[in-house]
């Protein structure tokens, strides 16, 4: 009567995995210093992308999610929080290297502040030992 129980064992490890898929789920937290000067209306884009290295140099990132506010202000004298969770949809692949970037864009399109991390800009994220979560602070572009 072993066989009936190994039968259930297995099918109990299938019907969990089934439903425990991993998503490339990412929270993102980002602040903007109090010291930082004042700007108001500007475009916030977070990017969550891949590096798929089966493909040509030219062709590498693939967009997972874009989270954009057409309006994101800040005030000086205040730090300015704001947390973005992307990825929740997409299934994780654990083949390639996920990457966060956080710009802040004037009218023109012009970038006018960017989001680092430990001085990087590009920060890496749910793969290869990188965290799910991460911190990011704003800093007027040179």
């Amino acid at each position: 009567m072993k066989l009936p129980s190994i039968a259930f064992t297995v099918g109990l490890i299938f019907v969990s995995g089934a439903f425990a898929q991993e998503t490339a789920k990412v929270q993102v937290t980002i602040k903007v210093p109090a010291k930082v000067a004042s700007f108001k209306d500007q475009r916030l884009v977070v990017f969550l992308s891949h590096d798929n290295p089966l493909l040509g140099d030219d062709k590498r990132d693939t967009a997972v999610q874009r989270y954009v506010d057409k309006a994101f202000s800040h005030t000086k004298g205040r730090e300015t929080v704001l947390t973005v969770t992307l990825g929740e949809k997409a299934k994780l692949n654990a083949k390639v290297q996920y990457a966060v970037t956080v710009s802040v864009f004037d009218a023109k399109s012009k970038r006018t502040h960017l989001g680092e991390r430990d001085g990087q800009s590009l920060c890496l994220v749910l793969t290869n030992g990188s965290p799910n979560r991460v911190s990011m602070d704003i800093r007027p572009v040179d």
